[in-house]
């Protein structure tokens, strides 16, 4: 195959991994995969996923310009999806098993300023909010928390603290 298009799906090289994707190789074209496509489950660095000098199969997405690529002689680039040829594993395909009020056990993956993102199903986050976070709470910590609501059209869920929970009682504070 010597023409590139949307859709087609190659075994790409991964060449150098970013901050904000993975630069990859195929037949001597450079293409990125950038984070929101690198997969469907949360994860901290690139480097979690994919490594350089893995071979991994993505879709093309798309095409960067050649007066804006980053390849020699201003050859046009692609943009690759990693998640996109694996689109069963998709985690909001799973969300039927659980409804508001569910008690979950979860992971915590990330505490912001505005609250702590819970994963408690495979690739699925919730927000518990800064007003009922613990401020014991750190990345890492296994807690038990209530589904609150579903946005499955904004594919949101938040969380709060589960009736029983430690930091329970302390939750009006």
């Amino acid at each position: 195959m010597s023409e590139l298009s949307v859709g087609v799906l190659l075994d790409v090289v991964v060449k150098r991994i970013e901050k904000y994707g993975a630069w990859v190789d195929w037949n001597g074209r450079k293409g990125l995969v950038r984070i929101p496509d690198i997969s469907w489950f949360p994860f901290r660095e690139i480097s979690e996923v994919v490594s350089v000098g893995q071979t991994i199969r993505v879709k093309i997405l798309g095409f960067t310009p050649a007066e804006f690529a980053d390849s020699p002689k201003g050859r046009e680039e692609f943009v690759a999806s990693l998640k996109g040829v694996q689109p069963d594993q998709h985690p909001w395909l799973r969300l039927d098993e659980f409804r508001p009020d569910t008690v979950v056990t979860g992971k915590v993956f990330r505490v912001t300023s505005y609250g702590a993102f819970v994963v408690f199903a495979p690739g699925v986050l919730g927000l518990v909010e800064r007003s009922e976070c613990p401020t014991e709470w750190k990345a890492g910590d296994e807690v038990r928390v209530q589904i609150r609501d579903i946005n499955e059209e904004k594919r949101e869920v938040r969380l709060t603290l589960a009736p029983g929970s430690p930091f329970w009682e302390d939750r009006s504070l």
